[in-house]
């Protein structure tokens, strides 16, 4: 089977844009009352924000593509490996669905991404989003469940990809060839995501069709380089 080897860390990429666009979709239900989306704006909104959630997806998938295509066969297939893949792969989805989760309520309250002010934008939401602290405790104890449910739904949902990932043995020269195939489909990914922000006349709309990553990745690099 073609992929046979990255088939895993294929799961992980396509369950973060499914995700997402599923996110994208909420977001624009919940602001329609404000920014009111012609049926014209759907389809471009869509579109921009698919490939933002495509290249993001290509950063999950090159570092999980290359550790599983270059690993030697031996190590690969042992229990203690099987154990570590399906473990981080399982935590993987749990950040996903927590990340986006999270995302989305604070986006109800402030109709803004995530971004800096990070914190301040957080505390905004929670004390908006529950009357008093028994209400927000319900709802943060509601959300966090909500959240494993859904992780473990979808792990139990891709545990027979996964299976398939630890079959009969791979040439090595077919396993560099499926590497090389989605290294090169994960840069053209990356180099082709939008970098301007849509419907600038809008900016709800705008944020509705970006994602949060990107503006959370460059704050975490400039507090690295300080």
């Amino acid at each position: 089977m073609p992929f046979r080897r990255i088939f895993p860390v294929l799961v992980v990429g396509l369950s973060f844009l499914v995700a997402s666009c599923g996110q994208r979709l909420l977001l624009l239900w919940l602001t329609q009352a404000s920014t009111h989306p012609t049926s014209r704006d759907i389809a471009p909104l869509m579109v921009h924000g698919t490939r933002v959630d495509l290249g993001l997806a290509a950063f999950l998938v090159l570092p999980g593509a290359a550790w599983l295509s270059l690993l030697p066969e031996r190590a690969f297939a042992s229990a203690w490996h099987r154990g570590l893949a399906t473990a981080a792969a399982a935590l993987a989805m749990l950040g996903i669905i927590a990340f986006i989760t999270t995302d989305a309520l604070q986006f109800t309250v402030n109709h803004a991404r995530l971004a800096p002010p990070l914190r301040q934008r957080l505390l905004i939401a929670w004390h908006a989003l529950g009357a008093d602290e028994s209400e927000r405790l319900k709802l943060g104890v509601i959300t966090a469940l909500g959240v494993l449910v859904a992780t473990a739904i979808v792990v139990l949902a891709t545990r027979k990809p996964f299976k398939a990932g630890w079959g009969s043995l791979e040439p090595a020269a077919e396993r560099i060839r499926d590497l090389i195939i989605v290294v090169g489909l994960c840069v053209a990914l990356i180099l082709t995501m939008p970098r301007s922000v849509p419907f600038p006349d809008r900016p709800v709309l705008g944020q509705v069709a970006s994602s949060s990553l990107p503006a959370l990745g460059r704050t975490i690099l400039d507090r690295l380089k300080r």
